[in-house]
């Protein structure tokens, strides 16, 4: 009998602990497209050194880009292929803005990023056995098939 006692005084400490939650803790507040674009622009900006003109260009680019990826994840569950192909598209339009040593600059860092970051990303998980891709489509660490920055 005491143990039921003290099982159910436990299992009443725990739901009082666990249902004060997040409390004194300031909710996170979601970025507006604009101002994540416009923070993402000046990271880029003060790392590899981009022109006014540049600036302007890879923050359109980077806005369209936020914009038609949380489009894409509107759905349920997320569209893969139009983040993918809005993912490309940035990708595209990143070349034609920065110069090539600014390209490789940009390719280091999401390279960093990537090995930093490291299996820590709850949204890559292992793919199903069915799905395992072929050699021939492993995707490369190039730019076009996951622009970091």
């Amino acid at each position: 009998m005491k143990t039921i006692q003290m099982t159910i005084a436990f299992l009443f400490l725990c739901t009082i602990t666990f249902a004060q939650g997040r409390q004194g803790r300031p909710a996170r507040q979601e970025k507006s497209p604009e101002e994540q674009a416009k923070n993402r622009t000046e990271m880029l900006a003060t790392k590899i050194g981009l022109t006014e003109d540049q600036k302007a260009k890879v923050y359109e680019a980077k806005l369209q880009r936020i914009i038609a990826t949380k489009e894409a994840k509107k759905t349920s569950p997320p569209n893969q292929e139009l983040m993918k192909a809005a993912n490309m598209k940035y990708s595209e339009t990143m070349k034609t803005i920065l110069t090539p040593e600014q390209m490789e600059k940009v390719k280091a860092m999401a390279k960093e990023w990537k090995n930093k970051r490291g299996d820590k990303n709850p949204r890559k998980g292992t793919p199903p056995a069915t799905n395992t891709p072929s050699p021939s489509s492993a995707p490369s660490d190039e730019m076009d098939e996951e622009p970091m920055f």
